[in-house]
């Protein structure tokens, strides 16, 4: 299925509004590789609970660079326990991620 984008998400990552985004290809194909095996493991446990979750992880958006992302949301399946829909909100975190690297330091 396709996701519906609003104007904050297409500039923060740098994708174009009213392109149709596919769920499984372009927004999954733009998550760090280092972070596909957390976020595919949280979209199963999500189906499998039909519970909310709450990950963080990076992203690589249109311009090539790294951002992080918190994703609040939640994942629907149809009559045939299919996933269906997800919805949620997803912000970046990228500033507060490098001000804790920082105090890491």
């Amino acid at each position: 299925g396709e996701a519906t984008i609003t104007d904050h998400l297409a500039h923060l990552y740098g994708i174009e509004l009213g392109d149709p985004v596919d769920n499984s290809a372009t927004l999954l194909a733009m998550v760090h590789p280092e972070d596909h095996a957390c976020i595919e493991q949280t979209i199963l446990t999500a189906i499998a609970n039909r519970k909310e979750f709450d990950v963080e992880f990076r992203m690589i958006d249109g311009w090539g660079n790294e951002r992080w992302t918190a994703v609040k949301g939640r994942m629907f399946v149809d009559d045939q326990e299919r996933p269906s829909r997800l919805a949620g909100i997803a912000r970046d975190i990228s500033q507060r991620k490098r001000g804790e690297e920082a105090l890491r330091r």
